[in-house]
């Protein structure tokens, strides 16, 4: 039922807007308009990281306030999820992967921002390319490893060089696979990259020796090499790139038929400290940033039924600093922040990282 004229009230009077003088709310309506004139655009590339997640969304959240457009709950949400499933994809494709965020002023006449979230892919190969782009090899960075080095000669006092065949695996821009070349070892390297095979052919050629270039992923199942063959199997710098324990063993458990009777491996990786068990976060960026940490016991596990006993356990960088020449150190800058740790985890000068870089020679003792 309607309500009659008695019953229904009588219209408000319209309030009169009151006239604003005071400076300070004036100028905060003044900055709020000028907001809109203004255009917020940019671009972030951050690491796939699975263990960064969380991070990634705080920034995010802290950055759209901070432009002036706050995620609501919902926009959050969205976020969240976005950023979650595309970090898992791209750390999924490459742990070189990096989560691309884009932000760009909304078309009119809405107001906001518009996000744009995706990963992109950095393969392998890609990181090849960038490597010899941004540090591409000199006379001075072709320094081999010492230890290498003096392996290969323990080696020689019991049988000449060229009946001691050598496989480099993993073999860079070869500056093992070469200097074992001029000491008149047979040198088989495998890469497994275009651009570093292209390198080391060049490389070589310059260095007047011969190499059998062999085209090969390692990780690939079907890799299998020649057994009984090799006196030395070199495996450095190779480790680092792995993304689980099982794969050293996988590794290992092929080279290990590849060795003849007393063949050595010789094999560099990131140890971590006894009572240190990495957190997910830390394995992930060791993967990251070439530094993947192993556990003794998981180095154990790796070769509990190869036929290969441990016949030496040291620190790298302290055999390298040692055994190097003075110019070969000043090449290889790089070498202390990564072998220390540091890189990895940049804890300061007083404090340590609960890893090292180790050397690791293998020997094969039964058939």
């Amino acid at each position: 039922m309607l309500p009659n004229s008695a019953e229904t009230s009588a219209p408000e009077e319209p309030i009169e807007p009151t006239v604003v003088t005071d400076p300070d709310r004036l100028d905060r309506a003044l900055l709020q308009g000028a907001h809109a004139w203004e255009a917020s655009r940019g671009e972030l590339a951050l690491l796939c990281v699975p263990g960064m997640i969380d991070l990634h969304v705080r920034r995010l959240e802290m950055l759209a306030a901070v432009l002036g457009y706050p995620f609501s709950p919902e926009e959050m949400a969205r976020v969240r999820a976005t950023v979650a499933q595309n970090v898992e994809e791209g750390f999924a494709a490459s742990p070189y992967s990096q989560l691309l965020v884009r932000y760009s002023p909304a078309p009119p006449p809405h107001r906001g921002l518009v996000w744009d979230i995706r990963p992109v892919a950095i393969s392998y190969s890609d990181r090849a390319k960038l490597f010899l782009q941004y540090r591409p090899p000199k006379d001075s960075d072709r320094y081999p490893d010492a230890k290498v080095l003096d392996l290969a000669a323990a080696l020689r006092v019991q049988a000449p060089a060229a009946t001691i065949p050598v496989l480099d695996v993993g073999a860079g821009t070869g500056r093992n696979a070469i200097a074992l070349a001029q000491q008149g070892h047979l040198v088989d390297a495998i890469e497994f990259t275009p651009e570093m095979l292209d390198t080391i052919r060049q490389l070589a050629k310059d260095a007047g020796v011969a190499i059998d270039l062999i085209e090969q992923d390692i990780r690939d199942p079907a890799f299998t090499p020649k057994p009984d063959r090799y006196g030395l199997i070199v495996l450095t710098g190779v480790v680092q790139y792995f993304s689980d324990p099982a794969q050293l063993a996988h590794l290992l458990a092929k080279l290990a038929p590849a060795l003849r009777l007393g063949g050595k491996i010789v094999m560099d990786c990131f140890v971590t400290t006894d009572g240190y068990d990495p957190t997910p976060l830390a394995r992930q960026l060791s993967y990251v940033t070439d530094s993947f940490l192993l556990q003794p016991t998981e180095l154990i596990r790796a070769i509990a039924s190869l036929p290969l006993r441990v016949v030496s356990d040291e620190p790298a960088l302290a055999y390298e600093r040692e055994h190097l020449p003075p110019e070969a150190l000043a090449a290889r800058a790089w070498l202390d922040p990564w072998a220390t740790g540091d890189r990895l985890f940049p804890l300061g000068e007083q404090q340590r990282p609960p890893v090292s870089l180790r050397w690791l020679v293998y020997e094969r003792v039964t058939p």
